[in-house]
């Protein structure tokens, strides 16, 4: 095999949204080590923020917190190799995932603050590259949604103004599979934080995210999983 470190990241990133973890991380890794013979640490970086991904994967279908916390291993790497890469906008986008991965471990006041950080960083110094309304509104569904499950009731609202962002930001003439996967995230993080306080908005909310995944079962098999998981939960 004589791939370059791009072309092994973009195997890696095929196989996971195929649902095939195991082979996935075994692209993630061949993709590291190459991008350290080409000495190309934005592309260190970003493969290691990219493996966090599986990670998290893994975790939601092993419902195990010890992917979680290989998952926050590999951004905090991530980031810490970005960081003197580049402008404060280019570390946004791992600085969030960190976030993420701190909401899915329970710490969300981390999360919220990480969240905060990555949004204040994207804002003021755009990154070249994922510059778009559908990624800034993505990141703040996320926050939103975060900062509801942490007492703030007002959130809710802000969450549903982000969606109806992401909707209108014409993300699906850029990336259908983005569009689609961050939609579908956004019904199910509301579905989620309103299953007490509004069960019927949870229920349409399901039904939401239920109607975009059968319409793309090949394109969303881990959504589709990650769905069945969060309706037993729900009904647990």
């Amino acid at each position: 095999m004589n791939l370059s470190a791009k072309e092994l990241h973009e195997k890696a990133g095929e196989l996971r949204e195929a649902g095939k973890s195991v082979e996935a991380l075994e692209y993630h890794f061949l993709a590291l080590v190459q991008a350290a013979k080409e000495n190309d640490l934005t592309r260190l970086a970003e493969v290691l923020a990219d493996r966090s991904i599986v990670y998290r994967h893994l975790a939601s279908k092993h419902d195990s917190k010890l992917f979680l916390l290989l998952a926050k291993g590999d951004l905090e790497n991530a980031v810490e190799i970005a960081t003197p890469l580049s402008s404060q906008g280019a570390t946004a986008l791992p600085i969030h995932a960190l976030g993420r991965v701190m909401q899915e471990i329970g710490d969300l006041e981390s999360a919220i603050r990480l969240y905060k950080q990555a949004l204040t960083f994207f804002e003021t110094t755009p990154p070249s590259s994922h510059n778009r309304p559908g990624v800034i509104a993505d990141m703040k569904v996320d926050l939103a949604t975060t900062e509801y499950m942490n007492g703030d009731k007002e959130a809710r609202g802000r969450a549903e103004a982000a969606i109806e962002e992401l909707i209108s930001s014409g993300e699906d003439n850029v990336s259908t599979h983005n569009y689609n996967v961050w939609l579908t995230g956004a019904y199910m993080r509301m579905a989620y934080i309103l299953k007490s306080d509004d069960p019927s908005a949870t229920k349409e909310y399901l039904g939401m995210a239920r109607n975009i995944i059968e319409a793309n079962k090949d394109d969303l098999s881990i959504r589709g999983h990650q769905l069945d998981k969060l309706e037993s939960d729900l009904a647990s």
